[in-house]
């Protein structure tokens, strides 16, 4: 006489209470990592990469010309994008042109204007270039400085 024996096994239940607790941890940890809270933060890391970015390439210019470039100004002017029309705005194809410094602008996620990069750039009488974001976000103040000796 044979005994039959039970294998134990996942029931439908089973499955269903695994799939719900999953379901509930995903909740959690999309909760606690909220992508809508981190998108300021990820725009503002952007923005600070991105004005080192021109700022380094005008440095790098400067030191292989020995002069700021010329669009320049002292009044802080929106920089125009790589290949854009540049009427009204900072022309820095000169960084752009042949690639050696920049292959192309940085451009800010929020900018509002088709031909400005979102950045602003300024020089001032005493041979400072100063480079701010204009679309900060969470009140965060994103600007760069340096010193130049022998600029124009």
């Amino acid at each position: 006489m044979k005994v039959a024996k039970f294998k134990k096994g996942l029931t439908l239940i089973d499955v269903l209470l695994a799939v719900v607790a999953i379901a509930i941890l995903i909740f959690i940890v999309v909760l606690c990592v909220n992508p809508s809270e981190q998108e300021p933060e990820i725009n503002n890391n952007k923005r600070s990469a991105d004005v080192n970015v021109i700022l380094n390439a005008v440095n790098e210019y400067q030191l292989d010309t020995g002069y700021l470039p010329s669009s320049i100004t002292n009044l802080p002017t929106e920089i125009c994008v790589t290949r854009g029309l540049c009427e009204g705005l900072i022309d820095l194809s000169v960084l752009t042109d042949s690639e050696v410094y920049l292959t192309s602008i940085p451009e800010e996620p929020d900018k509002t204007n088709v031909n400005g990069a979102g950045y602003m750039i300024s020089k001032t009488d005493d041979d400072q270039v100063i480079i701010d974001a204009q679309f900060e976000e969470c009140n965060k103040e994103i600007s760069v400085t340096e010193i130049y000796s022998s600029a124009e």
